[in-house]
């Protein structure tokens, strides 16, 4: 049964058009709990009586439904797709592209902690690397990445990348880092080139410490940190551990 598809770009516009529709993620709920689109509601895949809470959620056949998963290889989306038409539901799009494709056109998103939910418009705007206030060192070392941070990167020869719906679980603990297609990147902005060339040498000195070596860009007063590992021609959680780490310095 072949189905209808809607890019990210024509799901933006309905959504800040605020169309009429119902926008529905088919993963586990807690990788919706991690991380999704603003105003999809869950109704997992692999869950009991999938169809019948779909149908007590959207009672009106006619209703535009969009579905989506993790990423393009995802197969829950396009089944989800299928199953509908099959009920009989005759406006339904596969955002085939999924949470990976959302997120690299920096389209915003909603993540919940501990119950809370929190909307996430795409990576803030870096701050100036000026001396921080105590409390506000101790919420950093609280906040992004804390588990990760206290890890070490580990050889990873002969380990297969990490899936996309992997990475992404992984992106939704360090702050302000994008994910790409096989990396992560975060921009850094300074007040001037000295300041932003120091906070280079303090990467480089972390990367030789944990012996996982990011690629950096310098632009004036930017610095653009790309991580990969370049062994397996993917993401590890090496990649991870260093941006926590980095998210310290």
């Amino acid at each position: 049964m072949e189905t209808k598809e809607i890019t990210k770009v024509e799901l933006k516009k309905k959504l800040d058009r605020k169309e009429e529709l119902v926008l529905i993620n088919v993963l586990s709920r807690e990788s919706f709990e991690r991380m999704r689109i603003p105003g999809s509601v869950s109704v997992p895949l692999e869950g009991p009586d999938f169809l019948r809470r779909v149908q007590e959620l959207v009672p009106d056949k006619k209703k535009l439904i969009v579905v989506y998963c993790a990423s393009s290889s995802g197969q829950a989306a396009p089944d989800a797709t299928r199953v509908f038409m099959s009920a009989g539901y005759e406006n339904v799009l596969n955002y085939k592209g999924g949470m990976a494709d959302w997120m690299e056109g920096n389209f915003p998103i909603e993540r919940s902690t501990e119950g809370e939910r929190q909307v996430y418009h795409g990576p803030p705007p870096p701050k100036p690397r000026e001396a921080e206030e105590e409390k506000e060192g101790e919420e950093k070392v609280k906040g992004e990445g804390e588990g990760l941070a206290q890890k070490r990167c580990r050889p990873c020869e002969g380990v297969p990348p990490m899936s996309t719906e992997q990475a992404l679980e992984y992106l939704s603990q360090v702050e302000g880092w994008e994910y790409r297609v096989n990396r992560i990147q975060k921009e850094f902005k300074f007040k001037d080139y000295k300041e932003g060339m120091e906070f280079v040498n303090k990467v480089a000195e972390l990367a030789e410490e944990q012996s996982h070596h990011p690629d950096i860009y310098v632009s004036y007063n930017r610095v653009r940190v790309e991580l990969w590992t370049h062994a397996m021609g993917g993401l590890s959680e090496n990649d991870f551990i260093m941006a926590a780490k980095i998210g310290l310095l």
